[in-house]
């Protein structure tokens, strides 16, 4: 193998065992601030886009947490999971994104968990576990899912 084949290889080994910068870090938690920001102001203001960036820091910290990321508090991402399923399950009930006070304490404690697994994981765990929830993703909808695995669609209305 020749110094030329080995320089690109090395750059992606490289990136991928890195560390996220402060940038990425930031752009990453983004979008779940805006989301609890906007559950908690009632439900005027939550949208289905808020709920499904909510949903998207569940998955992602699930696996990070099967990566070995805080899997210690994967109880706590269940119970956020959880808290989720119920907000979805009222908005398909009553048309009304909203969150009760417990809701909001278990995204809450789910968005503080994505963030200490942002600031410890590297660009390498971070893409594997967005690899792994679309994989999952990709099977449940074909049809294939894992046992226990649901996926919840959110369809906008036309």
């Amino acid at each position: 193998m020749n110094l030329a084949t080995l320089i690109p290889t090395l750059a992606t080994a490289m990136h991928g065992a890195s560390a996220l910068t402060q940038a990425e870090r930031a752009a990453e938690l983004q979008p779940g601030s805006d989301a609890i920001t906007a559950a908690r102001r009632g439900q005027r203001k939550m949208r289905a886009q808020h709920w499904m960036a909510l949903a998207d820091v569940a998955n992602v910290a699930e696996a990070l947490a099967k990566l070995g990321i805080a899997s210690n508090l994967a109880a706590e991402i269940q119970a956020a999971h959880a808290a989720l399923a119920d907000v979805f399950s009222h908005q398909q009930a009553t048309g009304r994104w909203e969150c009760t006070a417990p809701q909001l304490a278990a995204i809450d404690e789910l968005l503080w968990i994505y963030g200490v697994q942002i600031n410890h994981c590297s660009h390498g765990e971070l893409d594997a576990a967005k690899r792994h929830v679309r994989e999952i993703v990709t099977q449940a909808r074909a049809g294939n899912g894992a046992p226990g695995t649901v996926v919840h669609e959110v369809r906008r209305p036309l």
